[in-house]
């Protein structure tokens, strides 16, 4: 068993407790910039000292993905969500996990019958994005068309939460629009993912692309982000005839701690056999 220390010079000290107290110094193989890990409080000041888990600091922007994936240095390949791999591949193919995968990446630079954008209650778009969860640059690279189309959509089903447009020029066949619940309406934000689901299967949309509903300015914790996000898939796919009807489901996000609690957290909340 090995303790590790952070110093501020961006050395570890390592010492085996099964010996008598021996300490070597290693440089790290990343350039660690302490002063800037605290300020964007990734640590604090006091617990230099007290960090054990040191890999998963020195990581945390250095993730286990295919390099190949559009990432945030790699954004110019559009990749089919076809070949994204699901958590359970060739196991049991009633297991929920068959079905959904995570991408680390902005979802503009996929391609899948749907993309998911958070927008407010009266379906207001702005190319900038308007601090939802879809980015605005995917909003930019469905074009004008897109802002036009949303217009008419959204007269012509007043009252409603769930409003379906075409793709235009982005990778994708339609585009949900979706009502997202405020801060801490959970069980609203829980429906929104399997309300999105029933609407995907009505239309015959086999691959969808979520984003992290409520991350944004809607303000959720990203704890109750998280699993309101799992429960809602959980919920409509729990059901075998529902599984069926979708291919896979992407959960797409550019923030690293978003996706490393959805790493964590799908193979706990999803790995469940549909009936």
């Amino acid at each position: 068993m090995f303790l590790f220390k952070l110093t501020k010079e961006g050395t570890i000290h390592t010492a085996s407790s099964l010996n008598k107290p021996l300490l070597c110094n290693f440089k790290t193989s990343k350039n660690v910039n302490i002063g800037k890990l605290i300020k964007s409080k990734k640590i604090k000041s006091h617990e230099l000292n007290k960090i054990e888990d040191v890999e998963l600091l020195l990581q945390e922007r250095h993730h286990d993905v295919f390099q190949s994936y559009p990432t945030i240095k790699n954004v110019h390949k559009i990749v089919d969500v076809k070949n994204i791999p699901v958590f359970n591949k060739n196991e049991n193919p009633d297991n929920i996990l068959s079905k959904v995968a995570l991408h680390f990446g902005d979802l503009s630079y996929l391609r899948g019958d749907a993309a998911v954008n958070g927008t407010n209650h009266i379906f207001e778009l702005t190319k900038e994005g308007n601090g939802y969860d879809c980015s605005g640059n995917f909003l930019k690279t469905c074009g004008d068309a897109l802002f036009t189309e949303i217009k008419t959509v959204r007269e012509q089903h007043k009252g409603k939460d769930i409003l379906i447009t075409k793709g235009h020029n982005s990778a994708y066949k339609c585009i949900i629009h979706v009502v997202e619940p405020y801060y801490n309406e959970t069980e609203k934000l829980r429906k929104c993912y399997e309300d999105i689901l029933q609407t995907a299967k009505r239309n015959s949309l086999k691959t969808i692309v979520f984003p992290l509903l409520g991350s944004g300015i809607s303000l959720f914790k990203r704890h109750d982000a998280v699993v309101c996000c799992l429960e809602g898939i959980y919920e409509f796919m729990k059901e075998k005839r529902n599984m069926s009807s979708i291919d896979k489901v992407v959960l797409c996000t550019i923030t690293d701690s978003h996706w490393m609690l959805l790493r964590d957290s799908i193979p706990l909340y999803l790995n469940v056999t549909a009936k």
